[in-house]
């Protein structure tokens, strides 16, 4: 089960860079079975904007050891992935419609 899970955050990682509805949605599908669906919107709307600063939880601290890396980039992906959804829901009003689309 762990080497499947490994194929899909692969696979859904390149699949979240594409425009096609069916391919962003595969690549959904893919992070839910690995408990990872905040890393679609963290990935492509901060990680890509603040990569390799110190805004970017993705980004490996100089002298960080793997354990306290691994640590800070799962939880910061995941609270910078609510920001990130509560920013874009105050600009689109609040709608509970707009929570389910999770662009």
């Amino acid at each position: 089960m762990g080497l499947v899970t490994t194929f899909a955050i692969n696979l859904a990682h390149e699949l979240g860079h594409r425009q096609s509805w069916g391919e962003q949605f595969l690549s959904k599908l893919m992070l839910l079975t690995t408990l990872m669906m905040h890393f679609f919107i963290e990935h492509n709307r901060g990680h890509h904007k603040n990569v390799a600063t110190f805004e970017d939880p993705s980004t490996a601290r100089k002298g960080e050891t793997v354990y306290a890396f691994w640590f800070r980039a799962i939880l910061n992906e995941y609270l910078s992935a609510w920001q990130l959804e509560k920013k874009r829901l105050e600009v689109n009003s609040n709608s509970l419609i707009l929570v389910c689309t999770m662009r």
